[in-house]
């Protein structure tokens, strides 16, 4: 792995109620590792969107750099939360309803660790509504999902704390041809226990694309491997 975890001293407090419940997982997590990751999701998964963000935001403090096991090929994704600008908040709430009703949405990411590459993946439903709002983007397709909106992945501080080493997502590389709205993008990884990743979504703005506003949170599973569809290179 090619990262250290560092905790900041100004890392906010995790309620003791979460701080119970990861403490569970992370135990259970050493006997039965997939009753963990399973248990966990559907915590993730339930997490009230008016309590999203201080919780959410103690939660990722508790995170440790994932390890390239924990993210090789395919990963599950959930969209937690988006919030801040409006424009956001009106894709919150159609990830939520997407993943109500099975319908149109993220996948989730594949991470090929050997080359520090990966993209996104996309549902089938979601070709047309994707197609719509970014007309001059190119997805390949690959079964029943859509790939796409590649990336580069580093062990580095965070941009929101320096003194916090994550697994950085980044999408500015101009050989990904990335929309422009995703080249300001970075996510950033921790993993909460083996398999089960959090992920939050930063914005660059201002001179120089310096100042960063957190606009929300994902999650992230391995998919178990005699589940996992076999990654492509195709970066």
């Amino acid at each position: 792995m090619r990262g250290t975890a560092s905790l900041s001293s100004s890392s906010p407090k995790l309620a003791s109620t979460d701080a119970e419940k990861l403490a569970a997982l992370r135990e259970l997590a050493k006997t039965n590792s997939h009753a963990a990751a399973k248990e966990a999701w559907k915590w993730l998964e339930g997490f009230p969107k008016e309590t999203q963000p201080p919780r959410l935001a103690a939660l990722f403090a508790e995170g440790t750099p994932p390890s390239e096991e924990s993210v090789e090929g395919d990963c599950e994704g959930m969209v937690i939360g988006l919030f801040g600008r409006t424009w956001l908040r009106g894709l919150d709430g159609l990830a939520r309803l997407g993943r109500l009703l099975g319908g149109p949405g993220w996948a989730g990411k594949t991470f090929q660790m050997n080359t520090l590459t990966g993209y996104n993946r996309l549902t089938r439903g979601a070709y047309i509504p994707f197609m719509l709002a970014v007309p001059n983007y190119r997805l390949q397709r690959r079964r029943d999902e859509w790939l796409g909106l590649y990336f580069d992945v580093a062990y580095e501080p965070s941009s929101l704390d320096r003194e916090r080493t994550v697994l950085a997502i980044r999408y500015e590389h101009p050989r990904h041809r990335n929309p422009e709205l995703l080249r300001r993008t970075r996510d950033e990884l921790v993993e909460l226990i083996p398999g089960i990743c959090l992920g939050r979504v930063i914005l660059a703005s201002g001179v120089g694309r310096s100042d960063h506003e957190l606009v929300g949170y994902f999650a992230l599973r391995r998919i178990p491997e005699g589940e996992r569809k076999r990654p492509r290179t195709i970066i």
